[in-house]
């Protein structure tokens, strides 16, 4: 062989090799994807359980911040009536009118 049958011989083996790696990437993205998911419903379990999602973080060895991240609370319904009020507007006419009018 010469010279340059080596060569494309190289580089026949660095493409075949980036495909690998690019195929091999994809198989782990997906793998761990799959497998975070798991482990975000675990995680939404225990909250969804009672456990505060300080314990929770403590129990597992993360941080709060992922805790909260895989098992997002909904929010709190909105209240109705006087305690959905904004500070204010339960104010008389009396109380709201501005002094000396």
């Amino acid at each position: 062989m010469d010279y340059f049958a080596y060569m494309e011989q190289i580089g026949d083996v660095n493409e075949f090799a980036g495909k690998e790696v690019a195929r091999i990437r994809a198989q782990t993205e997906a793998y761990t994807a799959d497998r975070r998911r798991s482990a975000d419903a675990a995680i939404a379990q225990m909250v969804a359980a009672g456990a505060a999602c300080a314990e929770v973080a403590g129990r597992l060895g993360i941080a709060t911040r992922d805790v909260k991240r895989a098992a997002p609370t909904p929010a709190s319904p909105a209240k109705t009536g006087a305690g959905n009020a904004a500070p204010g507007e339960h104010r008389t006419e009396q109380e709201s009118t501005p002094v000396g009018q």
